[in-house]
């Protein structure tokens, strides 16, 4: 998965965003509370329903401090594994096969590990959903999890079925 600042849509109920919201965002999600974004337009409308709309979004910050959930720590930006080598002991890194469960733990608390990754600088995670939470095409397994509004902003509306 490469990233851009451009192409991605976020499907809502909501018809009238100006900009997005964080406190509507559910705690049980994958990747915890965020703004979660998709590639495909089709994705999107599964949550905009036909009465939403799909919002084109533009990624407006620093692609450098994003986590490539797939990819190892030493695959990640230096920008990243800098922030990383902050937030955790050597001994955690050195072992770490998946950064996933290094940065949200079974059975931690995903709003305040989210809220740690922001203030160190980390604005977007992103990766592939494990089988038990792939949810079809409502997803298709790929998710882009922003924990920063202020990193985002919405460029278009549109309506899958226009």
């Amino acid at each position: 998965m490469s990233l851009t600042n451009t192409g991605y849509f976020h499907g809502s109920k909501i018809n009238t965003l100006v900009e997005f919201d964080l406190s509507y965002a559910e705690i049980d999600h994958p990747f915890g509370p965020a703004i979660y974004l998709t590639k495909e337009k089709i994705v999107a409308s599964c949550y905009s329903q036909r009465e939403g709309s799909i919002y084109c979004v533009y990624l407006s910050d620093n692609l450098k401090n994003t986590i490539n959930l797939d990819a190892t720590y030493t695959s990640q930006t230096q920008e990243v594994q800098n922030i990383l080598t902050k937030m955790f002991s050597n001994n955690e890194l050195k072992e770490v096969v998946d950064l996933r469960k290094l940065i949200h733990p079974p059975g931690s608390n995903l709003k305040d590990m989210n809220s740690r990754l922001i203030a160190n600088g980390i604005w977007m995670i992103y990766g592939l959903l494990s089988p038990e939470e792939f949810g079809g095409l409502p997803d298709r397994g790929i998710q882009y999890a922003v924990l920063d509004k202020t990193c985002l902003c919405i460029t278009d509306t549109t309506n899958y079925w226009t």
